[in-house]
Order: structure tokens, then sequence, then C-alpha cells
């Protein structure tokens, strides 16, 4: 299945963390684009120049920077990547696989295990009123 394009995000949870408490907004900005990636590709890269091509910075800003974002992402391999977007990941996952489960049962139940639906039972009239086009 593809990547849902959007993903739940805690305004309170977000302001009320320690880390982004800490964080200018030149920082916040960057680390808001970071969580942007990382919801859409699994992850960001730990290489620094790719990190800076992602920010739309130079070294020297990373440099400056990174000190305070670093502390919000985990290595995963040569990653970076963020608890609580995984833990999203994981519930929007969850979600949909227990909404698809409740549809299965819900048209097994319906239809009765067939695909097609059963048709209606006949009014009984055998002579149905022509249309104009039989006329």
């Amino acid at each position: 299945m593809a990547q849902p394009p959007a993903f739940q995000f805690y305004a309170s949870d977000f302001r009320a963390d320690a880390n982004v408490s800490a964080m200018t907004l030149e920082e916040v900005g960057a680390y808001t684009l970071l969580l942007t990636f990382c919801w859409t590709e699994g992850s960001i890269p730990t290489d620094r120049k790719a990190l800076t091509r992602l920010l739309k910075v130079d070294t020297r800003t990373l440099d400056r920077i990174w000190p305070a974002l670093a502390p919000c992402f985990t290595v995963r391999g040569d990653n970076y990547v963020q608890g609580r977007m995984e833990r999203e990941r994981a519930k929007q996952a969850q979600f949909r696989e227990h909404a698809a489960a409740s549809g299965r049962r819900g048209a097994g139940k319906r239809w009765g295990g067939h695909s097609n639906p059963t048709p209606t039972p006949s009014t009984g009239d055998s002579n149905p009123t022509p249309t104009l086009s039989e006329t």
C-alpha cells in the first residue's frame, strides 16, 4: 500500500516537547521540514551533505542547528528516524487494517460471501410497461 499523504500533528505535544521548546525559530522550521521528509520517505539520511540539500542550507548552518535537532532522531542503519513519527505510522497502518477487516466482515454479512450482489426478487409483472423507444 502507498504511504498515506498525511500524518497526525499534535500541536500541544509538539509545543510541550522539551527539545522543541529549546529550539530557535530556524531550528523549529528545519525540524518540521525533516519531519515531513521522515513521513514521506520513511527516514532522513545521516549523510551531512544530503541533510544540507534537504534543508536547503549550507554546511555551516547545518553545523550550527544540528545540535538542537539531533536529539529528536535515532540512527537506524544509514538513516535517522523519528520515534513519534514511527509510532504514528504504525497506528495508521493498524487503523487501516482494522477498517479493511471491518469492511470485509460487513461485505460478507451483506453479500453472504459472494462477490456479486444477489439479484432482487422480481415484482412478478411479466408485462412491464414499454419504454418510449419500444413504442
